[in-house]
Protein backbone atom coordinates (compact mmCIF):
# COMPACT_ATOMS: atom_id res chain seq x y z
CA UNK A 1 0.00 0.00 0.00
CA UNK A 2 1.39 3.41 -0.83
CA UNK A 3 1.90 6.21 1.61
CA UNK A 4 2.69 9.64 0.79
CA UNK A 5 4.70 11.84 3.10
CA UNK A 6 5.20 15.64 2.87
CA UNK A 7 6.79 16.85 5.75
CA UNK A 8 9.70 15.43 8.50
CA UNK A 9 7.02 15.16 11.13
CA UNK A 10 5.12 12.46 8.97
CA UNK A 11 8.18 10.57 8.32
CA UNK A 12 8.54 6.99 9.80
CA UNK A 13 12.30 7.65 10.30
CA UNK A 14 13.32 4.59 11.49
CA UNK A 15 12.25 2.03 8.98
CA UNK A 16 13.06 4.38 6.39
CA UNK A 17 17.54 3.82 7.69
CA UNK A 18 16.41 0.62 7.50
CA UNK A 19 15.34 0.25 4.49
CA UNK A 20 17.99 2.53 3.30
CA UNK A 21 20.76 0.55 5.38
CA UNK A 22 22.69 -0.20 1.98
CA UNK A 23 22.57 2.84 0.88
CA UNK A 24 24.07 4.18 4.20
CA UNK A 25 26.78 1.75 4.63
CA UNK A 26 28.21 3.47 1.57
CA UNK A 27 28.06 6.60 2.65
CA UNK A 28 29.41 5.68 6.00
CA UNK A 29 32.21 4.35 4.32
CA UNK A 30 33.43 6.86 1.53
CA UNK A 31 32.58 10.21 4.15
CA UNK A 32 33.32 8.70 7.37
CA UNK A 33 35.55 5.91 6.51
CA UNK A 34 38.79 6.24 9.14
CA UNK A 35 35.92 6.43 11.94
CA UNK A 36 34.66 2.59 13.74
CA UNK A 37 31.95 1.01 11.45
CA UNK A 38 28.98 2.22 13.60
CA UNK A 39 30.04 5.55 14.51
CA UNK A 40 29.65 6.24 10.47
CA UNK A 41 27.23 5.13 10.11
CA UNK A 42 25.18 7.00 12.62
CA UNK A 43 26.93 9.70 10.77
CA UNK A 44 25.29 9.33 7.76
CA UNK A 45 22.22 8.80 9.40
CA UNK A 46 21.98 12.04 11.09
CA UNK A 47 23.67 13.66 7.41
CA UNK A 48 20.32 12.23 5.38
CA UNK A 49 17.87 13.05 8.57
CA UNK A 50 19.56 16.88 8.28
CA UNK A 51 19.45 16.48 4.29
CA UNK A 52 15.35 15.29 4.42
CA UNK A 53 15.04 18.38 7.24
CA UNK A 54 17.18 21.45 5.79
CA UNK A 55 16.75 20.46 2.29
CA UNK A 56 14.49 18.27 0.75
CA UNK A 57 11.15 18.61 2.60
CA UNK A 58 11.55 22.71 1.80
CA UNK A 59 11.66 21.81 -1.77
CA UNK A 60 7.63 23.13 -2.70
CA UNK A 61 6.05 19.71 -4.35
CA UNK A 62 8.57 17.09 -2.83
CA UNK A 63 7.33 14.19 -1.19
CA UNK A 64 8.01 10.83 -0.04
CA UNK A 65 6.53 7.54 -0.92
CA UNK A 66 6.94 4.64 1.21
CA UNK A 67 5.40 0.90 0.32
CA UNK A 68 4.19 -1.04 3.26
CA UNK A 69 3.20 -4.81 2.63
CA UNK A 70 2.14 -6.83 5.94
CA UNK A 71 2.46 -3.85 8.17
CA UNK A 72 6.12 -2.84 7.20
CA UNK A 73 7.56 -0.49 5.32
CA UNK A 74 9.44 -2.62 2.42
CA UNK A 75 10.22 -0.07 -0.39
CA UNK A 76 10.68 3.71 -0.45
CA UNK A 77 11.59 6.72 -3.34
CA UNK A 78 11.81 10.64 -3.12
CA UNK A 79 9.96 12.77 -5.27
CA UNK A 80 11.49 16.12 -6.50
CA UNK A 81 10.56 18.80 -9.17
CA UNK A 82 13.02 18.51 -11.65
CA UNK A 83 13.12 20.12 -15.16
CA UNK A 84 9.83 19.79 -16.93
CA UNK A 85 8.75 17.38 -14.24
CA UNK A 86 9.23 15.12 -11.28
CA UNK A 87 12.31 13.27 -10.74
CA UNK A 88 12.27 9.76 -8.95
CA UNK A 89 15.10 9.90 -6.37
CA UNK A 90 16.46 7.42 -4.32
CA UNK A 91 14.67 4.34 -4.89
CA UNK A 92 15.23 2.00 -2.21
CA UNK A 93 14.17 -1.37 -1.21
CA UNK A 94 14.98 -3.42 2.46
CA UNK A 95 17.52 -5.67 2.09
CA UNK A 96 15.48 -8.87 2.66
CA UNK A 97 12.33 -7.68 0.76
CA UNK A 98 14.57 -7.54 -2.17
CA UNK A 99 12.98 -9.20 -5.72
CA UNK A 100 9.70 -9.50 -4.32
CA UNK A 101 8.17 -6.64 -6.67
CA UNK A 102 7.98 -4.08 -4.09
CA UNK A 103 9.74 -1.23 -6.14
CA UNK A 104 7.38 -1.79 -9.16
CA UNK A 105 4.73 -1.73 -7.40
CA UNK A 106 6.11 1.90 -5.23
CA UNK A 107 7.18 3.03 -8.99
CA UNK A 108 3.87 1.97 -10.49
CA UNK A 109 1.42 3.69 -7.78
CA UNK A 110 4.07 6.49 -7.95
CA UNK A 111 3.17 7.31 -11.80
CA UNK A 112 -0.08 6.23 -11.38
CA UNK A 113 -0.66 9.44 -8.90
CA UNK A 114 1.47 11.47 -11.20
CA UNK A 115 -0.47 11.09 -14.16
CA UNK A 116 1.35 12.22 -17.56
CA UNK A 117 3.75 13.82 -16.10
CA UNK A 118 7.61 13.82 -16.84
CA UNK A 119 9.14 11.16 -14.48
CA UNK A 120 12.55 11.48 -14.42
CA UNK A 121 15.15 9.44 -12.66
CA UNK A 122 18.79 8.71 -12.82
CA UNK A 123 20.51 5.59 -12.40
CA UNK A 124 23.92 4.20 -11.85
CA UNK A 125 25.37 2.63 -15.00
CA UNK A 126 25.96 -0.13 -13.04
CA UNK A 127 22.82 -0.80 -11.14
CA UNK A 128 21.82 -3.14 -13.68
CA UNK A 129 18.58 -4.45 -11.50
CA UNK A 130 17.24 -0.68 -11.28
CA UNK A 131 17.69 -0.23 -15.11
CA UNK A 132 15.73 -3.27 -16.47
CA UNK A 133 13.43 -2.09 -13.55
CA UNK A 134 12.92 0.95 -14.93
CA UNK A 135 12.42 -0.25 -18.44
CA UNK A 136 9.96 -2.36 -17.45
CA UNK A 137 8.39 0.64 -15.42
CA UNK A 138 7.94 2.15 -19.21
CA UNK A 139 11.51 4.41 -18.85
CA UNK A 140 13.44 5.21 -21.49
CA UNK A 141 17.28 6.38 -21.19
CA UNK A 142 17.80 9.71 -22.21
CA UNK A 143 20.66 10.68 -21.48
CA UNK A 144 24.65 9.00 -20.93
CA UNK A 145 25.18 11.17 -18.07
CA UNK A 146 22.82 12.48 -15.35
CA UNK A 147 22.39 16.06 -14.57
CA UNK A 148 21.68 16.82 -10.76
CA UNK A 149 19.07 19.39 -9.22
CA UNK A 150 22.20 21.83 -8.09
CA UNK A 151 23.75 21.86 -11.64
CA UNK A 152 26.64 19.00 -10.91
CA UNK A 153 27.33 16.25 -13.40
CA UNK A 154 27.68 12.00 -12.85
CA UNK A 155 29.21 10.65 -16.15
CA UNK A 156 28.39 7.42 -13.94
CA UNK A 157 24.90 7.70 -13.97
CA UNK A 158 21.76 7.51 -16.98
CA UNK A 159 19.32 9.40 -17.10
CA UNK A 160 15.37 8.12 -17.86
CA UNK A 161 12.43 9.53 -18.28
CA UNK A 162 9.04 8.17 -18.30
CA UNK A 163 6.89 10.74 -20.37
CA UNK A 164 3.49 9.06 -20.66
CA UNK A 165 1.64 6.88 -18.64
CA UNK A 166 1.44 3.40 -20.07
CA UNK A 167 0.96 0.20 -19.38
CA UNK A 168 3.00 -1.52 -16.86
CA UNK A 169 3.80 -5.36 -16.63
Amino acid sequence: MLKIVLDMAQLPVNPLMAICTDALQRDAKDRYGDLPPGIGLEYAELDLKEYLREVFFREKGAYYALWEENGKYVSALRMIPYSDGLLLHSLHTHPDQRRKGYAASLIRAVLAREGDKKVYSHVKKENLPSILLHEKMGFRKTAACAVYLDGSWDENSLTFCREKQGIWT
